[in-house]
């Protein structure tokens, strides 16, 4: 998931160590994510003043996760891994009968597949 920081704001003035040895404020922030189709607010954080960096305790990440999974329900319903297969000229990704099965499509069907970039695809049931 990449992040892009919009807003900052001392909450209080909780602070813990940065990496780079100087003192991090907690704050609330907002983050842009899936290419900023979704923004979350008000995420608890810490920023260096030093490093202009947001850092998260594993403990806020998860809320984030959370908080992301109540917007976009959909997300991460499954998440597997698959090799890249070849069939005559066209290369294939194979779908576990799972997610076909939660997805309703059949062999046969029509999908419609719509690449958001180079690292990203989604595949709709037509």
């Amino acid at each position: 998931m990449g992040k892009k920081s919009l807003e900052r704001k001392v909450i209080n003035m909780e602070k813990i160590k940065c990496a780079c040895g100087e003192t991090a404020q907690k704050i609330t922030t907002e983050m842009e994510l899936f290419g900023g189709d979704v923004t979350v607010r008000n995420i608890e954080a810490y920023y260096c003043p030093k490093c202009k960096e947001e850092v998260m305790t594993t403990e806020q990440i998860q809320k984030v996760k959370d908080n992301v999974k109540s917007l976009v329900p959909s997300y991460e319903k499954f998440s597997v891994r698959k090799k890249i297969a070849q069939l005559g000229n066209s290369v294939t990704v194979p779908l576990p009968k799972e997610v076909a099965d939660f997805l309703g499509i059949h062999k046969g069907d029509e999908v419609r597949i719509t690449v958001k970039d180079k690292h990203r695809l989604i595949v709709e049931s037509a």
